[in-house]
């Protein structure tokens, strides 16, 4: 038999009950029992919400796992997040960015940064160095297609506005010229 903060989880939400009295076993327990149970039950976003929370870091990379096997590497991106599992991540932030999900791919790379601080904080010159460089060269890819659009829209508008400035131009010479009357000298004789 489950038990039943368990089973008031599964039908309330985690926000109907307070766990906070629980000592840390307990509370890693139940919550990663309510993981299994929610993915059992189809409802794979909240399994990895209670995991996350369970703070079960193995279960989450396991279950990451199994997501890649599935393709299904948005849901395994959330799993190597809180995970910080760094290799899973840069490999399933890679496939986001093939499947275009950006929003996905730059959390998991968001988390690199946290590295490199890490890795600045306790004097590891290389890994500081080269997660600083990756974030670098990742940015510049990131940044590289709105850059290109931004360029695009800027071209269109100075094209536009030498456009505009042109048709005013030859608006006011062609006033100008209706304003002045033209005739043509002819000459003529009259037949009598």
């Amino acid at each position: 038999m489950d038990h039943p903060i368990v089973e008031k989880i599964l039908k309330e939400g985690i926000s109907s009950v307070n766990l906070s009295m629980l000592d840390e076993k307990s509370r890693k327990n139940i919550l990663t029992d309510v993981g299994e149970k929610l993915y059992r039950q189809g409802r794979l976003m909240e399994a990895i919400e209670i995991l996350e929370k369970a703070n079960d870091r193995e279960r989450l990379v396991k279950l990451g796992d199994l997501f890649v096997s599935e393709n299904k590497f948005e849901l395994a991106a959330l799993c190597f997040i809180p995970a910080k599992d760094r290799q899973k991540l840069n490999d399933v932030a890679v496939k986001c960015i093939e499947l275009k999900n950006y929003k996905l791919a730059s959390a998991a790379y968001g988390v690199i940064y946290f590295i490199h601080l890490y890795a600045k904080d306790k004097g590891w010159a290389l890994l500081a160095f080269l997660s600083k460089w990756y974030l670098i060269i990742i940015g510049f890819l990131f940044a590289l297609p709105l850059l290109i659009i931004l360029l695009v829209l800027l071209f269109s508008l100075f094209v536009f506005l030498i456009a505009v400035i042109k048709l005013k131009i030859s608006g006011k010479i062609h006033k100008k010229h209706k304003n002045h009357k033209e005739y043509i000298d002819a000459e003529y004789k009259v037949k009598e």
